[in-house]
């Protein structure tokens, strides 16, 4: 036991040394689409969840559980497809969405208008899921983080609008119908040219992927249930709400980009405060102490805001198209009926909803401490999390292999692609699932590559190509 706790002491004290290095240069214009896609896809989710809700049941389920087990049907259903024609299917996920948005507003009764929102859901879920693809495989760290902040703010800003009682026809109709649209237009501007990614895993996958995978389906079903106690039950509570979720932001800027913290201060942030808001509504359920747990509760949106670009981080260094599909899948197929389960909870035994809370919420802060020690080799001692402070899939020698700069090298086509995918940012793994070859051949054409360039780095590759490198970046993949 005591041999233990200092494991657990060591491992926070590594954890607390470490520093993530985010580049504001790196956030390309060119690729807006891909860096809108998802903010203004969940921010329509936020619009439609507050203001498009009806008032009838469908198979004894409120609009609310209806939308959201319909959003991860769309999910699962656009997983089945082959991962070249997630495409197409995302485009007509997002047609699904736009006609039955529009379609809802002509039918006469709240059953159909509620049908017509559960195919809307439906072809959102659809369009998320690629947006997420498209979140982790063509977006780099800063535009990842900041996208989702984006999120985070509009989520806020929501929570605030309905708590100050603010409607209308702009947010009932008009910003939905824009959202909708805005969104459609990203996933039918996404080139698939402009996208590469290893389309299957040529190894066992790093364990870093199963801890976050599974902690973001428990963290999901967890914010899930939990609105139900903090933002259901009086409009000062969504307020102070949606003011937690703009310190969160604040927060997060503070820790990555001001004083450039390991993101682990934000998962540690989120776990204690995880456990303190929800024991608050033990002393009282009403008045001061509640809002204060409702504000704490907003603060929480940073762990929502570590988990999405923590997992995107950690899939585009280990993972692959096939791993994120399956984990998408095994993800939702958990979260859907979980979702079910707690609409039935909220509607028949609200009564259980907050100890069901309380239990989760103690579960999950303990087992993060206790495993303290695998959490820091896996995730904030990884080697994915030097990515942070690298080129991360920055567009410096985009397009390389149209141009003249492998004439005259005497390199091999597979040299060359091996080279480009280099420059592109890929470690020799992910080069292997990309080729669909073996590890140690990628290894023999990039010694072969190194031998003809005569260069001993990778630094000086990039040099070579008229890239500048940081020296975080120095070493070999």
């Amino acid at each position: 036991m005591p041999k233990r706790a200092d494991n657990i002491a060591a491992s926070f004290a590594r954890l607390w040394k470490t520093r993530d290095q985010l580049r504001l240069k790196n956030i390309r214009l060119t690729h807006i689409q891909y860096f809108l896609a998802l903010p203004l896809l969940l921010c329509l989710v936020n619009t439609q969840n507050n203001y498009c809700k009806v008032g009838a049941t469908l198979f004894g389920l409120d609009s609310l559980s209806v939308m959201y087990t319909s959003y991860c049907i769309g999910i699962l259903a656009i997983l089945f497809s082959k991962a070249s024609h997630w495409l197409a299917a995302a485009r007509g996920f997002a047609v699904l969405a736009v006609l039955a948005f529009a379609l809802r507003f002509f039918m006469p009764s709240p059953t159909a208008q509620l049908v017509c929102l559960a195919f809307c859901w439906a072809g959102l879920g659809g369009c998320v899921a690629y947006a997420i693809y498209l979140y982790v495989f063509v977006l780099n760290n800063p535009e990842r983080l900041f996208g989702v902040l984006l999120i985070a703010f509009a989520h806020g800003m929501f929570m605030c609008l309905i708590g100050l009682g603010i409607s209308g026809v702009f947010l009932t109709i008009v910003l939905p119908a824009m959202l909708t649209l805005l969104s459609a237009a990203c996933i039918f501007l996404v080139k698939p040219l402009d996208i590469s990614a290893p389309q299957t895993q040529p190894q066992a996958p790093h364990p870093s992927i199963w801890l976050s995978t599974v902690f973001f389906a428990l963290l999901f079903i967890l914010d899930s249930a939990s609105s139900f106690i903090f933002t259901h039950q009086s409009l000062v509570a969504q307020v102070v709400n949606g003011i937690g979720v703009f310190v969160a932001i604040l927060l997060s800027v503070i820790i990555q980009i001001i004083y450039k913290q390991s993101v682990w201060h934000m998962w540690n942030l989120f776990f204690v405060l995880s456990f303190l808001c929800h024991l608050l509504p033990l002393v009282s359920n009403t008045g001061l102490i509640f809002d204060i747990a409702s504000f704490l509760h907003g603060i929480l949106y940073v762990g929502y805001i570590a988990i999405f670009y923590t997992i995107s981080g950690i899939y585009k260094k280990h993972g692959s198209i096939q791993l994120l599909k399956k984990n998408l899948f095994r993800m939702f197929g958990l979260v859907a009926p979980s979702l079910v389960v707690l609409g039935l909870m909220e509607r028949y035994w609200p009564q259980s909803v907050t100890p069901f809370i309380i239990v989760g919420s103690a579960t999950l802060f303990f087992v993060f401490v206790l495993m303290s020690p695998l959490f820091q080799r896996y995730f904030f001692g990884a080697d994915w999390v030097k990515d942070f402070g690298r080129l991360d899939m920055q567009p410096l020698i985009e397009k390389v292999e149209e141009t003249d700069h492998f004439e005259n090298l005497g390199l091999s086509p597979r040299e060359r692609e091996v080279c480009v995918l280099l420059l592109k940012g890929f470690a020799l793994r992910q080069i292997a699932a990309n080729l669909h070859i073996a590890y140690p051949t990628v290894n023999t054409y990039y010694t072969s590559l190194y031998r003809k360039l005569n260069i001993n780095s990778k630094g000086e590759l990039f040099a070579r190509f008229g890239v500048q490198l940081d020296n975080s970046a120095e070493e070999d993949p």
